[in-house]
Parts: structure tokens; C-alpha cells; sequence
């Protein structure tokens, strides 16, 4: 769980409160840039990528190209050396997941597309919008994808969670706007 520093928004209980969706026993690392300097949060958030999670959760205010405090950046995308055991990796930001830029790519799009390590999936936004229905939606994204069952009594898929997540949110910006970048047919076990 990587959280920003709180200014108008919380981004630290928006962590909490999706941290407290996820399995019971799940090992749970917190990277709050309130605890620890930007190069030691953007040091540590390397390491633990590297170290093969099964999730990576940031809240917090980005661009195109980076997590805030450059917690995250397409360059430090080649630092990662995770290719063995690549995580989904939920952007609650702005402009992730702006794939449709001629002059550049987005930092969703580095993480899928690394070749030594990244992500397998990366769900961001391609525009910008409030981070109160980011935070719901996040929550829903997480229950829906340990908890959600299909028709027939099966884990649901990315795509299948991250459509009921965008469901659950009337901010019709954040439903429009949210990517998932991967495959929606895959399954987080």
C-alpha cells in the first residue's frame, strides 16, 4: 500500500480503508510518504516491487509519468527486475493510464511493456478526477476481486471486478476514465 502525502484528501485512510478489503492474513507493506523521505519511499516502493507482490495499491496525486514525489516514474521502471513474478498494480491517480499520448507514453504503459520487470495488469485513469470517488471505487475494485463471484460461483476476472468496481461509482468521470491494461480475462489468486 503506497499512500501520498494528505493534503486535501486523506490518501493515507484511503490506504487503510482498502487495506481493510483484502484477505484476512495477507502480508501487508505500507509506504506512506509521510514516514520516510521521497528517495527512501521511492527506494523502498522499488524493492518491494522487485520482491514479487501480488499487488501494488497507490493513492495519491500523478501525471502521466509518475506517482507524486517521483515515488514512481517511467524511468524508474527499469530498475525493477521483478519479470518472474509481475503484480497488478492499481493506480488511484490521474493520467496513468494515458495511453493515447503521440509525444509519450504513460507510466501504466511502461510498467506493462518492461522487459526485466513491471506489472502483468495496471488499472489507471487516462484523465484526471477527484480522488474521494477514486477511493470507493479502489475499495470496490479490491472486495470485487477476492470476494466477487460470477454467475456460477467463480472468482471473478480483472475485467469482471474492475466493471463492477466502476459500477458501485456514480462519478461518471472516474467510470469513464478508469483503464484496465492487461488482460481482463486473467485471474488473481
Amino acid at each position: 500500500m503506497v499512500a501520498d502525502l494528505a493534503g486535501e484528501d486523506d490518501f493515507e485512510a484511503s490506504s487503510r480503508a482498502v487495506e481493510q478489503t483484502l484477505p484476512a492474513g495477507m502480508r501487508v507493506q505500507e509506504i506512506y510518504r509521510s514516514r520516510m523521505d521521497d528517495q527512501t519511499a521511492s527506494r523502498t516502493i522499488i524493492d518491494a516491487i522487485n520482491r514479487g507482490p501480488k499487488l501494488v495499491n497507490y493513492a495519491g496525486h500523478g501525471s502521466s509519468n509518475l506517482w507524486r514525489g517521483n515515488l514512481l516514474t517511467i524511468d524508474s521502471v527499469g530498475q525493477l527486475t521483478n519479470q518472474q513474478s509481475l503484480p497488478v498494480i492499481i493506480s488511484m491517480t490521474c493520467l496513468n493510464a494515458l495511453f493515447n499520448d503521440a509525444q509519450g507514453g504513460s507510466l501504466g504503459e511502461a510498467l506493462l511493456l518492461s522487459d526485466h520487470g513491471g506489472a502483468i495488469a495496471v488499472w489507471a485513469s487516462s484523465a484526471l478526477t477527484a480522488a474521494g470517488g477514486q477511493a470507493l471505487m479502489n475499495q470496490e475494485f479490491i472486495r470485487q476481486l477476492f470476494q466477487g463471484r460470477d454467475p456460477k460461483g467463480k472468482p471473478l476476472t480483472l475485467g469482471e471486478a474492475a466493471a463492477r468496481a466502476k459500477a458501485a461509482v456514480g462519478d461518471l468521470d472516474i467510470r469513464k476514465s478508469w483503464i484496465l491494461l492487461g488482460d481482463p480475462m486473467m485471474q488473481i489468486r
